[in-house]
Order: C-alpha cells, then structure tokens, then sequence
C-alpha cells in the first residue's frame, strides 16, 4: 500500500507538470512520442526523456508500443473529465495539503499563516464545472428569462464567457474579492473582445450589492449566481444571511438566485471512490464545515426567497438550488 501510495503521489505530480509544460499536446490525435521528441521540444537529456515515459507508462498514463508511447485511452478520458479535479488539489490547495501538519497541530492557521492559490483555485474550478456541472446549469437557466447576470464569486470569469456565449442579449457583471483572481477574469474577457457585454468588479460577497449600482438591471429580470462558494459564507457567522438581506434589499421581487455548490455527505455512502470525502477533509484543514442541502433550502427561505427548483449534478453531493425573491 505505501509502494502505491509512493508512485499515486508522483504520478499525480508528473502529470499536473506534464500538463503545464504542454506535453499532453504533443499526444494528440493519437501520437506516438519517443524520448527524442522529448529532447528536441524540451531540451531534456535522453535519460531523463527515456525515464519519464517508462515510469508514466507504469502507472498507465501512458502505453508503450513497438515504435514509442501514446496515451492510455482509459488515462485520457479520466484526464479530460477529471483533471480540473487534481489541479485544484495540487495547485489551488497544494500549499494547504503540504502544510496539514502544523494546522493540525493547531501551530498554523489557514487564512492567516497558510493561504491558497486564488488563481490556481478558480481556473480549476472552471474546468470542473465545465465537466460536470455546466450542463445542468445550462438546462436550468434556459427556462428562465432574465436580463442582467452576476456571477458572486466569479473566478476565472470563465462561467461568465460560457453564459456571454449562450445569452449574447445579456448584459454580466462578475464579483470576487481576490484582486488575483479579477485580474485573470479580465484577461480572460480581454482576450474574447466582450468587454463591453460583462463587467468585473473587486468586492466582498457581503456588500457588493449595496455598494455597486451597475450590477442591477434597472428594467427586466435579473439572475444572481453564486457558485461553488456558498458553503464559505455558510461557515462566517452570520455572513450568508448579510448577504442574502443585501440582495432583498437592492433587488426587486422576482430576481433569480441561483447556487451551485458541494454539500456534505451523509455519514453511510455507498461508495468512497469519489472526491468528495477529500473535499471535505481538505475544507476541514481550511477550518471550515460543509452543510447539507437542508441547511441552504432553509437559509434561502428565512431571507425571503422561495427555492423553486432542486437540481443533483454528476458530483455525487453537488446541487444546483434555483431560489426566487418573493
């Protein structure tokens, strides 16, 4: 078991630095790449070109034919569903996991002492949602009719390009706190031409509304999204409530609110052979909590709003919650 834990933890490594030196690019269309490839694209010594293949091929990201080595098909159909996955692992949270033990001793405190990749987090987040669960927003969101979207917790803005994309008559504005990850959003936009269609604002979740009249839509409907970062306002006392109340109190009666996020699991599971039991173990180094679908139905309808639909993802424990301000 620590034998495959030893190569797991490696492999797992070699292929987020496989992938970001674009080595995965060179296997498309089913290429056969030899240790010489290597040395002529990235100036390796054949040695290590050599080794790096063979060990990739013993744990099956790769297979070993007659003239060289092509990707293993079932690795790469686990790598394009699920690579957003180990990214936002080992490079949104890596620097959390590798400092677990002096806050589990109680000598670091996240947040304080320990911090995680902002930008890094929500680009892995994007490609998580775009293999899991943007399918289901979509179907969602186009039984609805709204003018004006904001995104709280925009990220990337990678969600808001998809929406621009399906509903160019909608006007967007995207809201995050970290400076990081607005500036990546903005580059994002930037590099699609659709300033003039989404704006990105740096604020809290608490306050945006209230301090940030261009997100609302002064005649139509308006759709609030908040994605994959509820459960963080659920674990600041007080905070999720803040915010819901500043909603109420800036929109008018009918504003959607719509919010994607991981819900804990149930004590029995039928199985363990997911990500989800990691999630909430990496949230509790975080020193946070996740909360089941009842505790959010409950929180939206004390603020005012009536939840209208329930929608399960392909993540086990991940829902979609369609609310409206009534």
């Amino acid at each position: 078991m620590i034998a495959q834990m030893f190569n797991h933890y490696l492999t797992a490594k070699l292929v987020i630095a496989v992938n970001e030196v674009g080595l995965f690019q060179l296997f498309e269309s089913n290429k056969v790449i030899t240790p010489a490839d290597l040395i002529e694209q990235y100036d390796f010594d054949l040695v290590g070109a050599r080794d790096l293949l063979r060990f990739l091929a013993s744990q099956r990201v790769l297979t070993r034919g007659p003239k060289g080595y092509q990707l293993d098909e079932a690795f790469k159909e686990e790598y394009e569903q699920n690579f957003g996955m180990l990214s936002w692992l080992l490079e949104g949270y890596g620097n959390v996991v590798a400092q677990s033990h002096p806050i589990l001793t109680g000598e670091q405190r996240y947040g304080v002492d320990i911090v995680r990749n902002a930008k890094k987090m929500a680009s892995a987040t994007a490609q998580i949602s775009a293999k899991n669960t943007d399918s289901f927003m979509f179907k969602l969101l186009d039984s609805l009719s709204f003018d004006h979207a904001i995104d709280i917790g925009c990220g990337s803005g990678m969600r808001l390009l998809q929406l621009a994309q399906h509903y160019p008559h909608v006007t967007m504005s995207g809201i995050d706190i970290s400076e990081d990850c607005c500036e990546l959003a903005r580059e994002n936009i930037h590099r699609h031409g659709i300033e003039k269609q989404i704006n990105i604002v740096c604020s809290s979740a608490e306050d945006w509304s209230d301090n940030i009249t261009e997100t609302r839509a002064e005649h139509g409907r308006n759709l609030i999204l908040c994605f994959a970062m509820f459960h963080d306002l659920l674990n600041i006392p007080g905070c999720a409530e803040q915010m819901l109340a500043s909603i109420r109190q800036n929109y008018p009666k009918g504003t959607y609110f719509v919010i994607q996020d991981q819900m804990c699991a149930p004590e029995v599971r039928v199985t363990n052979q997911d990500w989800v039991e990691g999630f909430t173990f990496v949230h509790r180094l975080m020193g946070q909590s996740l909360y089941p679908l009842s505790t959010y139905q409950t929180t939206l309808e004390q603020a005012g709003f009536a939840v209208r639909e329930t929608v399960s993802t392909s993540i086990p424990e991940n829902y979609l919650i369609l609310a409206e301000l009534v």
